[in-house]
């Protein structure tokens, strides 16, 4: 079934509800990015995700409330290169970190990481992890980021990339084909190089959930978000 507008406004709700208490807490305005001005060798933290961004799958029979079947969390860093002498273009690179997690009785069964760069002007340069079916995954980046990564997946599942150059995008599948990736993480990376000053990269995460016993169907999440820094 399509999502009803008690829905959309729940999860709209759930969302700022959550966006106002933690700048409550912090005791400082809400903010779409929040800038770091602190410096760490040549690859600098420039900007952060300013809150934990959520997607919800609802599962729904005609005539039953609406179940939440799963959820993706996302948080990302933005770093700048401050190594790089290239005239016109800047050096970026984005961190995604990314959980599935099912509710209700339904598991997080597929997850899909999108890394699109939206302008013509500016040109992806790596991404990782490269195709993998074990723990740990690696992300290595040569010049000028020369950054080496690594994270672990409890479940072990496929890594399946499948990005593009031509197409100035990251892209990867992350599933097993018997069992489930429940809680867990995934932890790519992009690099670009941006012309003029102002960097963007959008995300988007789909999140595919399903049941064991066979009288439920599954459900689907996405999200999109925007990366966007003002330099």
């Amino acid at each position: 079934m399509e999502p009803n507008e008690g829905l959309f406004l729940r999860e709209i709700l759930d969302n700022l509800s959550y966006v106002i208490d933690k700048a409550n807490k912090a005791n400082k305005p809400t903010t779409f990015i929040k800038k770091n001005r602190v410096l760490a060798g040549n690859n600098v933290i420039v900007a952060t995700a300013p809150y934990r961004f959520e997607a919800s799958a609802y599962y729904q029979r005609l005539g039953q409330e609406a179940l939440l079947a799963g959820k993706t969390f996302t948080d990302w860093v933005l770093e700048q290169n401050k190594d790089e002498t290239v005239a016109d273009y800047d050096f970026f690179l984005i961190k995604d970190y990314t959980t599935i997690q099912g509710y209700n009785g339904w598991y997080g069964k597929k997850l899909k990481t999108d890394h699109d760069i939206p302008w013509d002007t500016d040109y992806i340069l790596e991404w990782g992890p490269k195709d993998s079916s074990t723990s740990p995954y690696q992300v290595t980046f040569g010049y000028p980021f020369n950054v080496q990564l690594q994270f672990s997946m409890s479940s072990n599942p496929i890594v399946d990339e499948m990005g593009s150059q031509p197409y100035d995008y990251g892209r990867w599948e992350v599933y097993k084909n018997f069992g489930y990736i429940n809680g867990d993480q995934f932890q790519p990376a992009t690099t670009w190089k941006s012309y003029g000053t102002w960097a963007d990269m959008d995300i988007r995460e789909f999140g595919n959930f399903q049941r064991s016993d066979s009288a439920y169907g599954p459900a689907d999440s996405s999200i999109k978000i925007d990366v966007s820094h003002d330099y």
